[in-house]
């Protein structure tokens, strides 16, 4: 393996700790956002240049013998973690020239600078988090993610907002509490650090001390779901048009949440292990359940729902159940599933929060109702948020359709598993119906008098309009590429079914 991969592994995760402390000592007007955006486009750049090298060698790990910054900063790259990696960074940097123009307005010079070097802490957490191999970093980069999460929300006023960031903050102790209590029981029991070795060590156990890593496991689940999924404390900011809002809304329902499924998959398969948890232990149908609770829980409320925040929220609920079925489900198919899944939430569902924001500011709703305002609009710059349209109303027909299809092959079996062809028929039926919303709000024609009234906003914000170019392009080529992210999706599965303890 070449040195220059190492060190440029070693270069993504420094650089935005880097970057983020020139915006604290350069005091300089819109300095710090070129700064900022140059360090996002570094790391992804980077990603991208580290992937096939990934792909050739499926995980790269530190040499020891390369220098003494290996034993500090233990890190294992693997398909699975850059794969998660390249999709939260691309995230970053569309949220990032998204919110441009709303960061100018809102916040002064000196508050700019602090909330660009605290974004960039936060990326920094998170390239940590998903690159380090060693329990104790792990427990550090998350703590950074939690404080730098916390502390974006300083900048805002709004006391409810405030209000519901301290509760998070709380839980986000508790499980942190948890998590350290976990860490430190196992480096008690086995004298490492490292997740190789713990993961190695770890069934050696004699087997009256099981209930040891039972424990651990249970303990490690909780701190979980309260620090990576606490969705329900958001529900009502989501509506808001507030910049802090958005960002914690964004944060919390996707960067936290593929956070918290890469964990929750990296502990599984490399760590706990199948046989542990689906031999031994029968967890796959508590899984599968959990993840049918979730898809009919999201489609029951979508059915009445005509807000398009709420509605992708929703919808995002629903992908999280599928992706927590198919992780319980075991099979190529199920992995192929979760692949599809994970990048319909990332991109599509984003995509969709995105356009529901800019509908809020421009047309003060973000009700499917009045979409035709931008539909039926002769500015040339709505010619993006056009194109989104029929990816909203065409949802099955996008990555949703190859995620519901191996979905139902990885159910075709006459156990628990086929409880999810049930969720899939209410997870179509309901994304038919939103469409179905879309076309007749296009198509009535009482609208015209609100057409003609010019709903839609005329001020245009060149930072959110190369937004959703970049979104809608990146959409189109991805779906161009099926074939290629097709064998992506069985490379992905394959790597998964075959490194599992």
């Amino acid at each position: 393996m070449e040195i220059g991969t190492i060190s440029n592994i070693y270069l993504l995760i420094l650089l935005p700790l880097f970057a983020s402390l020139t915006c604290q000592i350069f005091q300089i007007k819109n300095f710090y956002f070129t700064i900022a955006l140059s360090a996002v486009l570094a790391v992804f750049v980077l990603l991208v240049k580290i992937f096939p090298d990934v792909l050739i060698y499926e995980k790269i790990k530190n040499d020891y013998d390369l220098s003494l910054l290996s034993i500090a900063l233990e890190f294992s790259l693997d398909l699975m973690g850059i794969i998660f990696l390249i999709v939260i960074v691309f995230l970053e940097a569309v949220i990032l020239i998204y919110y441009r123009t709303d960061i100018i307005k809102i916040l002064n010079q000196r508050n700019q600078s602090n909330f660009y070097s605290v974004f960039l802490l936060n990326l920094f957490s998170l390239v940590g988090i998903l690159t380090t191999n060693n329990l104790f970093n792990l427990y550090l980069f998350i703590e950074i993610h939690s404080f730098s999460f916390f502390a974006i929300t300083t900048i805002s006023h709004n006391k409810k907002l405030l209000n519901i960031s301290f509760k998070n903050f709380c839980l986000s102790a508790v499980s942190s509490i948890l998590i350290l209590i976990c860490f430190f029981a196992i480096y008690l029991t086995f004298g490492e650090l490292n997740f190789d070795k713990i993961a190695d060590n770890i069934f050696l156990m004699p087997v009256n001390k099981i209930w040891f890593v039972l424990m651990i496991l249970l303990l490690f689940s909780l701190a979980l779901v309260t620090k990576f999924f606490p969705l329900w404390q958001y529900f009502e900011k989501i509506k808001s048009t507030s910049l802090v809002a958005s960002f914690l809304i964004i944060d919390a329902f996707f960067i936290k949440t593929l956070v918290g499924l890469f964990l929750a998959i990296k502990f599984i398969y490399f760590f706990f292990g199948y046989n542990f948890l689906f031999s031994q232990y029968q967890f796959s149908p508590i899984m599968i359940l959990i993840g049918f609770g979730l898809v009919f829980y999201s489609s029951f409320k979508l059915i009445k729902e005509h807000h398009l925040k709420l509605i992708c929220i929703f919808f995002s609920i629903s992908n999280i159940g599928f992706m927590i079925s198919a992780i319980g489900m075991q099979s190529v198919e199920s992995m192929q599933s979760l692949f599809f899944f994970l990048i319909n939430f990332s991109l599509i569902n984003f995509f969709i929060f995105l356009f529901a924001s800019f509908m809020k500011k421009s047309c003060q709703t973000s009700s499917i109702n009045r979409i035709f305002k931008i539909a039926y609009s002769s500015e040339l710059s709505s010619i993006p948020f056009k194109l989104i349209i029929p990816f909203i109303a065409g949802l099955p027909f996008t990555f949703l359709f190859f995620g519901h299809w191996y979905m139902a092959l990885a159910s075709m079996e006459l156990n628990l598993k086929v409880i999810m062809i049930i969720g899939l028929i209410f997870s179509n039926f309901v994304q038919l119906n939103i469409a179905m919303k879309i076309i007749d709000s296009m198509i009535k024609n009482n609208y015209i008098s609100d057409i003609n009234s010019g709903g839609f906003s005329k001020s245009k914000d060149y930072f959110q309009i190369i937004c959703f170019w970049v979104m809608a392009l990146t959409v189109f080529i991805t779906a161009l590429l099926s074939k290629s992210i097709n064998d992506l999706s069985l490379r992905f599965a394959s790597f998964l079914l075959a490194n599992t303890i």
